[in-house]
């Protein structure tokens, strides 16, 4: 299971930004104001493969999608210029 960390750039250490020991998030992509990461996750059970949003400040997660189908997954590609849908 993957959880999603970020260092500082100034260094120090790493910092656990999701801890979700049952679901697996990989692929982070930061938005261009820095505030919110799109990621894609799955949980340990499952067999798809969802998209969420994590805001960084307050650590919330929102999902984007939830796929029903067995075995269809979603992947984050990269966001759009204006941060937007």
């Amino acid at each position: 299971m993957w959880d999603i960390y970020a260092v500082r750039s100034d260094g120090g250490e790493p910092r656990n930004l999701t801890n979700t020991p049952a679901i697996s998030e990989q692929n982070p992509r930061w938005s261009h104001d820095g505030c919110t990461i799109a990621f894609s996750f799955r949980p340990k059970d499952g067999r798809q493969t969802d998209i969420a949003l994590l805001e960084c400040n307050t650590h919330a997660v929102r999902r984007l999608t939830n796929e029903q189908q067995a075995g269809y997954s979603w992947n984050v590609l990269a966001w759009r210029p204006d941060d937007n849908g």
